[in-house]
């Protein structure tokens, strides 16, 4: 799911995919922040600012909260210097 949200999130009529299923989307992605796996752990935390970036008001209201404990338990951790040097 992961990958199919970062294909049609970026592909050229995101809007088409996304608009209609922004909330179940969004919910599905936000509860794997706890996910066993370091790689679905690392892609929740780039997808991050994606889902932002779609849908703000939306975001905020639902996700903005989850959000942020996600970033600070990730800046706590080992993650943070892959991803600072990543971009």
């Amino acid at each position: 799911m992961l990958l199919t949200f970062h294909h049609y999130h970026f592909s050229a009529l995101p809007g088409d995919f996304m608009i209609p299923r922004f909330k179940e989307i969004s919910k599905a992605i936000m509860g794997l922040k706890d996910h066993r796996s370091k790689t679905v752990r690392n892609a929740i935390l780039s997808l991050l600012p994606s889902l932002a970036s779609f849908c703000p008001d939306a975001f905020a209201r639902m996700h903005l909260d989850e959000s942020v404990e996600i970033l600070v338990k990730f800046s706590k951790s080992r993650y943070v210097d892959f991803f600072l040097y990543r971009y």
